[in-house]
């Protein structure tokens, strides 16, 4: 995870400052955000037919391999916050494990529990990420994805879908003629609205809370776009989110977004292109393509900046602005 601060003055735009982590401006003053990841390389237990099936190189056991997001509101205490992290983490495991019976312990192996960022902003933000267990068993593995709204402020935000849409407009959205492809290949169309709304009857009674379909937020053709996230059965064994796209996030997600754009025109223009950011005062356009991130006068057509961006990501999970007196003091929180 990475930040990068591009400042406008006059006619010179410059990269002010580069950091290896998230740093989001709150009202209530800035929030630094990454990634720790905790680790255990062998299992605690023996398993005679996974262990059997290592020797033979069908595949490497581990532990468990576990990541989760740390949050510090001091930049001088990121690596404590990160190692702050990292303990809790295994004390969360250790704790689990010590609710399981000594037989069910060998099988407590080759465990993923991943979770990243998937969009960060003033108040809140949301993580993506799945869960897994190789067992060896005759479906070899299980698996499911999970997505969460975290707020990180006094005004509490839901992150249940059904907080921001009435149900009616969900199963619509879910039922719309649109494609639908499964983690598994299988492509198909849910077209029928009663099967929806029988499916999903008990998720929307609370009956079942692990099932609330939830959101995320991504940025699409220069949009910051609400996606909603269903949890559904690929097989008994394994769960995904199917996603379906509720248009552009409401405000109170994404205080400020680009006004209308010809997308397709710009990316006539750069093939490779990835999105674009227009400030709030409409004068200064962003590119960012694959490689470079390109700025531009809109009054003009001026290009003011065009630099290699030496960015390896898969996802743009922040944006935001700061005009007139306030760029001075990002600066020089982010460049110290």
């Amino acid at each position: 995870m990475k930040t990068r601060l591009f400042v406008r003055d006059g006619d010179k735009v410059e990269i002010a400052a580069k950091l290896d982590l998230i740093a989001s401006p709150q009202n209530s003053g800035w929030l630094y955000l990454g990634q720790a990841r905790y680790f255990e390389p062998r299992p605690r237990d023996k398993n005679e037919d996974l262990d059997s099936r290592e020797e033979k190189g069908d595949f490497k056991n581990f532990g468990f391999d576990y990541s989760r997001v740390w949050v510090t509101d001091n930049i001088s205490k990121v690596e404590e916050a990160r190692n702050e992290q990292v303990r809790r983490t295994k004390s969360e495991i250790d704790r689990e494990y010590r609710k399981l019976k000594p037989s069910e312990r060998e099988y407590h192996r080759n465990i993923t529990d991943y979770e990243k960022i998937g969009w960060v902003s003033d108040g809140y933000f949301l993580k993506d990420g799945f869960w897994s267990l190789v067992h060896g068993g005759a479906a070899w593995f299980e698996a499911s994805e999970h997505s969460e709204l975290v707020n990180l402020g006094t005004r509490k935000l839901s992150g249940k879908l059904s907080s921001w849409f009435k149900y009616e407009k969900i199963v619509a959205t879910y039922s719309g003629d649109f494609d639908r492809t499964r983690r598994y290949g299988e492509s198909s169309k849910h077209n029928n609205m009663d099967f929806l709304w029988n499916r999903w009857k008990e998720v929307f009674s609370g009956n079942d809370p692990d099932r609330i379909p939830t959101f995320t937020l991504e940025r699409h053709q220069a949009k910051t776009r609400m996606i909603g996230r269903a949890l559904v059965d690929g097989n008994t064994h394994r769960s995904f989110l199917e996603t379906a796209d509720f248009g552009k996030a409401p405000p109170e997600l994404a205080r400020y977004d680009n006004p209308d754009l010809d997308f397709a025109a710009a990316k006539s223009i750069f093939p490779d292109l990835i999105d674009i950011f227009v400030s709030p005062s409409q004068d200064t356009a962003f590119f960012l393509t694959a490689m470079e991130m390109i700025a531009i006068d809109t009054a003009t057509g001026k290009e003011l900046f065009r630099e290699n961006h030496e960015l390896k990501f898969n996802k743009v999970v922040m944006v935001e602005w700061a005009v007139g007196g306030h760029v001075g003091r990002w600066r020089n929180e982010l460049s110290n």
